[in-house]
């Protein structure tokens, strides 16, 4: 089900709520699934598409919008919180910017995969002159338990692919990354650059990092990283070393403590300097009932004592997604509000719409706002609205460039309305007609549409049913 756009006052977003939290998108499915990658056992929604505006005088300005496309039941999975991580697995992604009257197409990235789901390659294109061009690609070797073993890559140059740089890495018994080894292309061959050697503990745990350089013909440390782990594998220790002159010095280290939930409530980081341990950071958090982080409060390290200098509170609906964000600065001895963020969601709660405000003279002021949409698949068909009698079948050409023709299937007769829509929901066409139990189809005519996204409805007494289709 593509979700709505929210028709409400606060609908915005900035850069810094991006750096803070990578864009939450993919799949959250009804029910559980062994396979987070390739869901089959429930209905799912996937995202297909999104779009950005930045207030300016006055006004909500498109910025760009991405589009995306899969087969089968490929999805991905989002995972919120501290430890966030976002995978969505398409076969094509593109991006658009807006001209000022239009979508124009900007770079679009095409993915292959194995039958497990995994990657294996993706090649990057750019839109020149009304043409898609080579730009870059990157390929992937997996070994039987879907590791990768190497990582290529090149770059189109002069109308040939030219590598530029690769990576071979080994596994242990585990499967735990045991060396990733770095290669440049140079003069015709690949040589060596970097190397990362891992040593783990009995848990599995990564317990040093060894980082060597590529010198002279031959491996030369550089740096390592060491980690303690308490009894709950939590890290609570990271220090970093330097090597040089036939010596590791400290570098850094940070420090952490958790609570009984196994959850960050104390981060603190040190520089070595002069032959002792400095303050550097500290950040503390704080949580609800829930574990979701409810504060952290950031001090630095000033004139040997901990000085406030920024925090952040956030506030969650019932199903414990983060609805609200608010930034502060310590400022002559108060805190004061410098941003905030405001976010919606679907009910696969997927995020909807993310809004950021800048607080100035004393009020809250638009700056930056995203819209994210999705469609419902199952067994790889797109279903549209679950539980509707509307069944689509097809969309083809899609993307196309004058018409596309709609086929579905309705399980009674009666009148549909046939209604397409832009990415902000301004109705672009609109028909009513009768269709009969069966197979029917809809020629639609989008000669007249700009480049770009754009979401059609059929919708009866039979159900409703939603799609996406793209102008090129």
């Amino acid at each position: 089900m593509l979700a709505a756009q929210a028709q409400i006052s606060t609908d915005n977003i900035p850069q810094v709520y991006k750096d803070r939290h990578p864009v939450r998108v993919g799949v959250q499915q009804n029910k559980t699934s062994a396979n987070a990658n390739f869901k089959t056992d429930a209905l799912n929604s996937r995202l297909i598409g999104y779009n950005s505006e930045s207030w300016t005088a006055g006004v909500w300005v498109e910025e760009d919008s991405f589009a995306m496309t899969y087969s089968g039941t490929r999805g991905g999975v989002w995972r919120g919180g501290d430890e966030t991580e976002t995978e969505y697995f398409p076969d094509q992604e593109t991006e658009f910017n807006w001209t000022g009257s239009a979508w124009e197409g900007n770079k679009r990235s095409v993915f292959t995969y194995n039958a497990a789901n995994k990657q294996l390659s993706e090649l990057k294109l750019r839109l020149l002159s009304g043409v898609w061009e080579n730009r870059s690609r990157s390929m992937k070797t997996l070994n039987a338990n879907n590791d990768v073993t190497q990582s290529q890559f090149d770059t189109w140059t002069a109308g040939v692919w030219v590598p530029t740089s690769k990576s071979i890495i080994t596994y242990t018994a585990n499967n735990k990354v045991d060396t990733n080894i770095n290669y440049t292309y140079t003069a015709g061959a690949y040589v060596e650059a970097t190397r990362s050697t891992y040593t783990y503990d009995a848990n599995n745990n990564t317990t040093q990092t060894l980082f060597d350089d590529w010198t002279a013909g031959a491996w030369a440390p550089a740096r390592r990283f060491t980690n303690t782990f308490d009894a709950n594998n939590n890290r609570i220790l990271n220090e970093v070393d330097l090597y040089s002159a036939g010596t590791w010095t400290p570098n850094s280290k940070t420090t952490l403590t958790y609570n009984t939930a196994n959850k960050i409530t104390l981060n603190v980081r040190e520089n070595y300097s002069g032959g002792a341990w400095i303050g550097n950071t500290r950040q503390t958090n704080q949580y609800d009932a829930n574990n979701n982080i409810t504060e952290t409060l950031q001090d630095n390290w000033t004139a040997g004592a901990w000085a406030n200098s920024s925090k952040s509170t956030f506030q969650y609906d019932a199903n414990n997604n983060e609805t609200q964000s608010t930034f502060y600065n310590w400022t002559a001895g108060a805190w004061l509000e410098t941003g905030r963020s405001t976010n919606t969601y679907n009910t696969y709660n997927q995020l909807n719409t993310e809004l950021y405000q800048i607080y100035t003279t004393g009020a809250w002021v638009n700056d930056y706002r995203e819209f994210y949409y999705y469609e419902e698949y199952q067994d790889a068909v797109s279903t549209g609205i679950s539980e509707s009698s509307i069944k689509e079948s097809a969309v083809y050409p899609n993307p196309f460039t004058k018409n596309t023709l709609i086929d579905f299937t309705s399980k009674n007769d009666g009148d549909l309305t046939f209604t397409v829509t832009d990415i902000n929901g301004r109705v672009m066409h609109t028909e009513n007609n009768y269709y009969p139990t069966g197979s029917n189809s809809i020629l639609f005519d989008g000669a007249n549409l700009n480049a770009g996204i754009y979401i059609y409805s059929l919708s009866g007494k039979s159900g409703t049913a939603a799609g996406r289709i793209m102008k090129q």
